[in-house]
């Protein structure tokens, strides 16, 4: 999968929290995905480590992909505020093969 467009808005707290949501389309064998989410996160040491937690759902016009449309996601990661640098795990849980 490749991303193409990606929108965020973001709310940094004085306590070092944030709130953000996320909106992007992904492609997958040149079908698109559309990921919405909302997550929090938080500065966990002192080399400015956030840690992320985000809430994913997933929308598709394709007739292949069209189970994604009942899959809930969650990605966990790491935003180092010093280097830039992001790394994340995304999870999904599939709906039962019966409403599949």
């Amino acid at each position: 999968m490749s991303a193409r467009a990606t929108m965020h808005d973001v709310l940094m707290k004085l306590d070092t929290t944030t709130e953000f949501s996320v909106k992007s389309i992904i492609f997958s064998n040149g079908e698109p995905v559309i990921v919405m989410g909302k997550g929090t996160g938080g500065v966990f040491d002192s080399n400015l480590n956030k840690k992320i937690e985000e809430d994913l759902v997933f929308q598709t016009p394709s007739p292949r992909l069209a189970y994604l449309n009942t899959t809930k996601g969650r990605s966990e990661g790491v935003f180092n505020l010093g280097t830039g640098v992001f790394s994340f795990k995304v999870y999904t849980a599939l709906a039962p093969t019966s409403e599949r």
